[in-house]
């Protein structure tokens, strides 16, 4: 079998490694009214913000800051100038006409008209290219002549947008650090800074945070130990096509084990910790006893202690409390240890029969022998008493 050395030393220059613990997220407003990630919600309270005259108290701060951030986006030649000397006289929320599409936001500001596609999660699929025609359509039946269209992709992280289509992408980043640091100014309207700090916590809790620290020091451990990462997966993958031909060779070996045997098998989950080899004994009552030849696929967490062992179990389908007790006098293993596994799925109450320490020199026709014994002398058990077959 395996010789687990080296990846012990691996884990443990992992364990020494001190990689930073992951700060506790503080909970925000969104958080606790189920829809932190609803662009509904976000552009709901965009189109609060952006407008100067709700009650908020910010003016123009947040559509000025808007500008600003797409100012930085653009070239010069394209830059909104006399940013001051705007007023937005409307603002709509899911702007739509006979086309059937709907704006997230459509700021008039005219000359100036903004549209905003906001997005928190979902990709950009939108058909930009339609929203340019209906804001002309828009400037056209309200007589705003030779309108400045700003077209911009409001989004948590960056986005590839297709230059052909004009919009710019502006992140919530780039909308945040404009409005930040004026909102000192504003110390009088205490409700409404708070919640947009909230909203501003809210947002940033969304964005994908790509070059962490510890996602640095992660990157630059697999780097260094990269072969041993490689010689552990390969050999764990030799190691569990071994563990698997052991049971078949098992599987294969017990003939002749009984009239009464259900069915037997070798069991092989991908998503299961352990394989094994199994034999099936009907009872009266339905139930199943089963014989379970067993070893775990890898060495993780508290079943490492097991890895290094074979084990022979008895237990029963259905009925997770079975009383093995005549069973196990009539097998010789009256003192066999219990083990119990909880959740769905599992065995529930087990008698350890036997375990053997997987070795280079493992005796299988020994093992076999043992199997084919237990199973025998349970059969002609069973076939005496009243109360089984």
């Amino acid at each position: 079998m395996c010789d687990f050395q080296p990846f012990e030393d691996l884990l443990k220059r992992y364990v020494n490694c001190h990689f930073p613990k992951k700060q506790k997220e503080k909970v925000t407003f969104f958080d606790v009214t189920g829809y932190p990630h609803y662009e509904n919600v976000a552009s709901n309270v965009l189109k609060f913000f952006f407008d100067p005259n709700e009650e908020h108290g910010f003016g123009d701060l947040w559509f000025k800051s808007l500008l600003e951030a797409y100012n930085q986006k653009v070239d010069s030649s394209c830059a909104i100038t006399h940013t001051d000397s705007l007023t937005v006289a409307n603002i709509f929320r899911e702007f739509s006409d006979d086309s059937g599409k709907r704006i997230d936001l459509l700021i008039d500001a005219r000359p100036i008209l903004v549209v905003v596609e906001n997005k928190i999660g979902a990709s950009v699929y939108n058909p930009l290219e339609t929203y340019t025609e209906m804001v002309k359509r828009y400037a056209k039946d309200n007589q705003i002549n030779d309108p400045t269209i700003v077209k911009i992709v409001l989004s948590v992280s960056e986005e590839k947008l297709n230059p052909r289509e004009g919009f710019v992408n502006v992140t919530y980043g780039d909308l945040f650090k404009k409005v930040k640091p004026s909102l000192l100014n504003y110390g009088r309207y205490k409700k409404w800074v708070m919640f947009v700090k909230d909203f501003i916590a809210n947002i940033e809790k969304r964005k994908e945070v790509v070059h962490m620290v510890i996602d640095e020091k992660w990157t630059s451990f697999v780097n260094d130990n990269q072969k041993t990462f490689k010689d552990m997966f390969e050999r764990f993958k030799s190691d569990e096509e071994a563990r698997l031909s052991i049971l078949k060779t098992i599987n294969d070996d017990l003939t002749d084990i009984g009239s009464i045997v259900l069915k037997k098998g070798v069991y092989d989950y991908s998503k299961s910790s352990y394989v094994s080899q199994y034999i099936d004994l009907k009872n009266k009552d339905g139930s199943n006893i089963c014989f379970e030849t067993y070893m775990m696929r890898y060495p993780t967490g508290k079943e490492r202690e097991d890895f290094d062992k074979l084990y022979i179990s008895l237990w029963c389908r259905r009925k997770t409390n079975y009383d093995f007790s005549e069973v196990l006098k009539a097998i010789g293993k009256e003192n066999a240890p219990i083990r119990i596994t909880e959740g769905p799925g599992t065995w529930g109450k087990h008698h350890i029969l036997d375990e053997i320490t997987l070795c280079n020199d493992l005796r299988l026709p020994e093992v076999v022998s043992k199997i084919r014994k237990y199973v025998m002398d349970t059969v002609s058990y069973l076939k005496g008493a009243d109360t089984h077959i």
